[in-house]
């Protein structure tokens, strides 16, 4: 259980801080618009929240049932259909 923790929550440390930051170091990355005005935040509290989700989910008693995975899968739905929808 502690493994698949820190493998969720280190992938996505990882993916922000060291993809990001070396795409950076080749060339600048500029935000057309703006973090608040391109809607970047919204991908970030998307991130936020559904990283934070399973560990509310094990707090609560431990385990991972079928209906939160359920609700991981129709929070991941959503966010494609966002994106598709902003396209």
């Amino acid at each position: 259980m502690d493994i698949s923790i820190g493998n969720l929550v280190g992938s996505n440390v990882f993916n922000i801080l060291s993809v990001l930051g070396a795409a950076a170091l080749v060339s600048p990355i500029t935000i057309p618009g703006g973090f608040v005005d391109s809607g970047m935040y919204i991908d970030y509290l998307v991130m936020f929240g559904t990283s934070a989700l399973p560990l509310l989910f094990l707090l609560k008693d431990n385990t991972v049932r079928r209906r939160d995975g359920v609700l991981l899968l129709t929070v991941y739905i959503g966010y494609l259909a966002y994106l598709i929808v902003k396209g």
